[in-house]
């Protein structure tokens, strides 16, 4: 007996030094193939460059947050020296925000994420960070449930199920601080016993969550089902000292929150989004709520099914796993009804706290109980996070403490719940079945029938069953939305082409103002901004309204606090005025910007022209053409004539356009200007397209005289021109309207 158990412990010891050399190697793979969960493909391809660097997966449009806004963010405190101020913007705004960034102040004792900035590549440094998180995650959590007395093999699989859940991946990239930093305070409040380390750690890993993504919703959501879950569970702490103890360093912890972002607290709160945003109770909607114990009802490859609206693939989610109906169908009732008897204050403890955010999801709540509450702060959207949370974690430490007991006939329960989620579907959406299913309906009724193979086995341990139940709800998650985010190497984020970008903002009919910034038509968010190009198109955490008001002073102040007193993309468009697209969208017109054209370092800013000597053959055949607008005569000179509109072809020196009139011409002035028009209309590739020709001719022109104009772009291909009468190429200028 003895040698068996040494022989065990050798065995034990043996998978774990292997599972820690396998976990090494994996971590320094993921450093030097520099990977992220980015979504950077998007940014690249609309910045005109080619992908480069996707592993595996596809980038999500909708995490815009992050390949859009917060990668970038990453690239321009790289390109600043990790300098406060960023001296490369029109703005020059503050880099100092509610996302956490490594920019060199005292706030980067509490980022020990972006230390690895400081040593390593960026690139690098960028997948240590988001590697720094997910075993933040799985670890913090992991030992969290530990302290919720759950065995260690419980604990971990609870921690990837929750990881890979639906609301975890879809809003992974950007608050993954919320969520990997959430456990650690309440690990220190629970574990250390000295009092003063005990303050001082969980005073710093409070400061350390909070500063790393100061997102209130998921703060206020996190923090209040970790609360009630260690108040109902872990009622042996809850003593005078170590309650103090806690207060006081959450008191501390707020104080270096405040501190720290005590001018931006400020500037926030009176903007008008998001600091004047106030969420109110009720309304999520009963498809939602019903996720939670058929994950997947809402969906088909992860976003919303046809008919839900104002939704999508991250709004739909909510944090749900298939542990709620695996103990529906499983629990031992008998033995959950004998620990709730004889622990009937925690059950009830619990009961008042889920029910309190139920009705937060449901019901309406007053006004001022929700501000009283905090909950105010937090959309419902969100507060299915604490929902979530409350109702997967109780679900397994239920099934830990009371068992599992399987039979054909619970088996068949699971089932039934399993094909209600399906049938429900059909309820949530009208649409067709193909819109509606998909091969992930299917993963867990895998799930379930490995599940019942392990059980018909009959050689299976009850503790191994247990076990199983949590595998499943793991594996289920995980091949669900494990590949949600994308594999991609950082190196292109850092490495990016910019002769090809500055070409494509050439093409698109980008100025360059009489400050020396760049105006570039079309909504890029801060992508521009992240690969060293100083461009007016940005994202602005918080408003500048001095660099608006040198521009827009003419504006009433109402509409100017409206338009600029947020939260903003800051795009280029078509409009008048600057237009409010979203709440967190402005754009502003090109014409508020003079200046000159953008040029490529290797053209010209106008195409060839060609006078010929006898008029082109063909030009009616063209069915490939541009458009001319109008046709003027200088008021100042009778030999010459205006023509304005746009061609089918680069407006640089790669164009060549020919130009044929009875009259003899003497000279031709031809100059490009941007047609963001003609691009949303046409073609991106079209956005410097607008041309003016002036012809010069040697006599008077006449109504009877014609004009012909050919264009042969770069690669060959010939087109025309429309005139205002629709003519293909020739007109006699008595006919020009």
């Amino acid at each position: 007996m003895p040698e068996q158990r040494r022989a065990w412990r050798s065995n034990a010891l043996s998978l774990r030094k292997c599972i820690t050399g396998l976990l090494i190697l994996y971590c320094i793979t993921h450093i030097l193939l520099a990977i992220t969960p980015s979504s950077y493909a998007l940014a690249l391809q609309l910045a005109g460059q080619e992908v480069k660097g996707l592993f595996l997966g596809t980038p999500r449009a909708i995490r815009s947050d992050e390949w859009m806004v917060l990668t970038p963010y990453y690239q321009i405190v790289v390109n600043n020296d990790f300098l406060m101020t960023n001296s490369l913007s029109p703005y020059q705004e503050n880099l100092r925000s509610f996302q956490a960034l490594p920019i060199l102040d005292w706030g980067l004792i509490f980022k020990p994420y972006h230390w690895g900035f400081f040593v390593l590549p960026p690139a690098n440094a960028l997948s240590l960070y988001y590697l720094f998180m997910t075993l933040s995650f799985l670890s913090g959590w992991g030992i969290l449930f530990r302290q919720f007395r759950l065995p260690l093999s419980i604990s971990l699989l609870l921690a990837g199920t929750l990881y890979f859940s639906p609301m975890i991946q879809t809003w992974w990239t950007t608050n993954l601080g919320s969520f990997s930093l959430a456990p650690w305070w309440i690990i220190s409040w629970i574990l250390i016993e000295n009092r003063v380390l005990r303050v001082s750690l969980t005073a710093y890993a409070i400061a350390a969550w909070t500063l790393a993504n100061a997102y209130p919703p998921f703060l206020y959501s996190i923090g209040f089902a970790m609360v009630a879950l260690t108040v109902c569970i872990r009622t042996d702490k809850l003593n005078a000292k170590r309650v103090a103890d806690g207060l006081l360093a959450l008191a501390a912890a707020l104080g270096i929150f405040i501190f720290y972002f005590g001018d931006l607290i400020a500037i926030m709160r009176n903007t008008v989004y998001p600091g004047h945003r106030v969420s109110t109770s009720g309304g999520i909607g009963w498809p939602r709520m019903i996720a939670h114990l058929f994950p997947g009802v809402t969906t088909h490859s992860y976003e919303p099914l046809p008919g839900i609206p104002n939704s999508n693939a991250a709004e739909i989610t909510v944090l749900s796993t298939f542990l709620p109906a695996l103990t529906l169908a499983l629990i031992d009732y008998s033995r959950l009804h004998t620990i709730i008897r004889e622990k009937p204050l925690k059950a009830l403890a619990f009961s008042v706290f889920f029910f309190f955010i139920s009705c937060w999801l449901l019901l309406y709540i007053p006004p001022a109980l929700a501000k009283l509450t905090g909950l105010s702060m937090v959309p419902t959207g969100r507060a299915v996070l604490a929902f979530g949370l409350m109702l997967n974690i109780i679900c397994a430490v239920s099934l830990a403490r009371a068992g599992i007991r399987i039979s054909g006939l619970r088996l068949l329960i699971l089932s039934a719940i399993l094909f209600t989620g399906t049938i429900l579907k059909l309820a949530v959406s009208k649409a067709a079945v193909i819109e509606l299913y998909g091969y992930m309906d299917a993963i867990p009724y895998a799930c379930m029938a490995l599940l019942a193979g392990l059980w018909l086995s009959r050689a299976t341990m009850p503790s191994t069953l247990l076990l199983a139940v949590f595998c499943a709800a793991f594996a289920s998650n995980a091949l669900t939305y494990g590949l949600f985010n994308p594999v991609q190497s950082a190196y292109p984020i850092f490495n990016n082409d910019r002769a090809t970008t500055r070409q494509h903002m050439v093409n698109l009919g980008a100025i360059i103002t009489n400050k020396g910034d760049i105006a570039v038509p079309g909504h890029f968010g801060a992508v521009l901004e992240g690969m060293g190009f100083k461009t007016v198109n940005h994202v602005l955490y918080a408003p500048q309204l001095d660099y608006f008001r040198n521009i827009y002073g003419n504006m009433d102040e109402s509409s100017f606090t409206q338009t600029f007193n947020r939260y903003a993309h800051i795009s280029i468009g078509n409009v008048t005025n600057p237009t409010l697209i979203a709440p967190d969208h402005v754009q502003l017109p090109i014409n508020s910007f003079s200046g000159r054209r953008l040029l490529s370092g290797a053209q010209s800013s106008s195409p060839v022209v060609e006078i010929l000597d006898s008029p082109p053959e063909g030009l009616e055949q063209i069915d490939r053409h541009g458009h001319i607008d109008s046709v003027s005569r200088p008021t100042d000179d009778r030999k010459a004539l205006d023509l304005t509109g746009w061609i089918h072809a680069r407006s640089d020196s790669s164009t060549k356009v020919r130009v044929w009139s009875s009259t003899p011409i003497q000279e031709v002035e031809i100059s490009s200007h941007s047609r963001i028009d003609v691009a949303q209309a046409v073609s991106q590739e079209l956005g410097n397209s607008g041309i003016r020709l002036r012809l010069h001719f040697r006599a008077p022109p006449s109504p009877e005289d014609r004009i012909c104009i050919g264009i042969q772009d770069g690669e060959g291909i010939f087109s025309t021109v429309l005139f205002m009468n629709a003519d293909h190429g020739c007109i006699t200028l008595g006919r020009n309207s």
